[in-house]
């Protein structure tokens, strides 16, 4: 019987940790991460820009469905509708979470510059986060810049530079 209230005793004191520790992690984040490839700024902004292709090269969304400047991606049990917040071929383009019944926001901004024979392209993503469970997980669980990673890694990888190495791009602060 003591090893019944013993688990349960356990199972509520991590609940409330995790609680407590989502509460206390700030509740907006910037993390910025960039990736060297092999490809000319024009054919890597193609791809960026093309979000009606994202789940050709993005292994993580199943189908997307574009509205002119809005989309939905559609990933296994979950579809979320993105807009264009502003688009500079082929320098910039970025990109936010449209439905606001989300216990978070996010922004992704995607800059490409040349380098060398190729491109630096970095991406950054904004975001909020409501609730606090949700805060916890994302930061010290799954970590923010799971989502940028497997980005840049599926570009690299549609561009024929899977090699290519994500570094950390320094401070998200400002617009860039």
């Amino acid at each position: 019987m003591y090893w019944i209230l013993f688990l349960m005793g356990g199972a509520v004191s991590l609940v409330v940790a995790v609680l407590v520790g989502g509460a206390m992690t700030p509740r907006a984040h910037a993390v910025a991460r960039t990736v060297v490839l092999r490809a000319r700024p024009e054919s890597v902004w193609t791809l960026v820009r093309t979000v009606g292709s994202y789940a050709d090269w993005r292994p993580e969304i199943q189908s997307t469905l574009v509205d002119g400047e809005e989309w939905q991606e559609f990933t296994t049990g979950r579809a979320l509708r993105l807009g264009v917040v502003e688009s500079e071929a082929p320098r910039r383009f970025i990109a936010r979470v449209l439905d606001d019944d989300l216990p978070f926001t996010r922004e992704w901004t995607w800059q490409l510059v040349p380098e060398g024979e190729g491109t630096r392209v970095t991406l950054i993503e904004r975001g909020e986060t409501s609730n606090p469970l949700y805060r916890f997980v994302g930061a010290h669980m799954k970590g923010h810049h799971g989502a940028i990673d497997s980005a840049l890694n599926a570009l690299a990888v549609r561009v024929g530079d899977a090699a290519a190495r994500i570094e950390d791009a320094g401070p998200a602060n400002g617009r860039a």
